[in-house]
């Protein structure tokens, strides 16, 4: 089992928490689905490892720069219905190839593996945001407005991502 959930409950005041259930096994797989469950409502977030080998042509560049790649990955598949499926290769060859000027992709992907560059927090925004996910780079505002729109979306029923250092709306 390579799941995490995490149920929403409540206490006596009508409070709501995240309950774990944890997995005995199958931490070590490729992807860690966590789901979220909230009444009715489920979300499930896959969290993709980011060793060497798992990624055929890409391994090398998850190693060294896996983890915006990952996180947008992430996103995508829980609130992009045709992305369900989507893996961090995927994210990198086909999803930042459509939305990003061809010329632009291969400039960066056609330099050595320690000069190419990770897709930014701007760009991972930019590309949710063409998705349809309400998305906001938190790097673009001040302390404050983050710290407080973070405290807003943590009260909604969707999840943020500190992560990712965005949330979504």
């Amino acid at each position: 089992m390579n799941c995490i959930h995490l149920n929403f409950v409540s206490d006596k005041e009508g409070r709501k928490f995240l309950f774990p259930i944890l997995p005995q096994d199958g931490l070590n797989e490729k992807t860690l689905n966590v789901v979220i469950t909230d009444g009715d409502s489920q979300r499930i977030y896959p969290v993709f490892q980011q060793k060497a080998g798992i990624y055929g042509d890409y391994s090398e560049y998850m190693t060294r720069h896996g983890c915006a790649c990952c996180s947008l990955t992430t996103a995508l598949a829980a609130f992009v219905e045709k992305y369900v499926d989507l893996k961090p290769d995927g994210t990198i060859s086909e999803v930042e190839r459509k939305h990003f000027p061809e010329e632009v992709y291969t400039e960066n992907y056609g330099k050595v593996m320690a000069r190419q560059m990770p897709v930014s927090l701007y760009g991972i925004s930019v590309i949710l945001k063409k998705e349809g996910i309400s998305a906001h780079a938190v790097q673009t505002l001040s302390a404050s407005v983050c710290m407080r729109r973070t405290q807003t979306a943590r009260r909604q029923p969707r999840p943020c991502s500190s992560a990712m250092m965005m949330y979504l709306a």
